[in-house]
């Protein structure tokens, strides 16, 4: 039980990573904002570790599409990037295995 909630922690904890770290692509500063609301599906009851999750992500997700938090992002040069809990493994995925090649091919190690 203590591994899984340790897992879920660790997926939270990189879900808010994401959403902060997410800023580099430029494109979608042209993008507007979806014209209808999004829903969020959790096959938990109300009250456990994905309904937590779901609901934090939500609310960043709501403040990110702000106004005022566009343009204090655009003034840093940098835009949001939106992702879930459940889209979060496959990103990491493609970004693990871009990125590993790069290492690879570079030979750039660690000191």
């Amino acid at each position: 039980m203590q591994w899984l909630e340790c897992q879920r922690a660790v997926l939270l904890a990189l879900c808010v990573l994401a959403l902060a770290l997410g800023c580099a692509s430029g494109a979608s500063l042209a993008q507007t904002h979806p014209a209808k609301p999004i829903r969020f599906v959790s096959p938990y009851p109300p009250g456990g570790p994905n309904d937590l999750v779901a609901r934090l992500n939500a609310e960043i997700v709501r403040f990110l599409r702000t106004p005022e938090a566009t343009k204090l992002l655009a003034a840093q040069g940098a835009d949001a990037a939106y992702t879930s809990a459940e889209e979060m493994p496959a990103l990491m995925k493609s970004d693990l295995a871009k990125w590993g090649k790069v290492i690879r091919d570079n030979g750039i190690r660690g000191e």
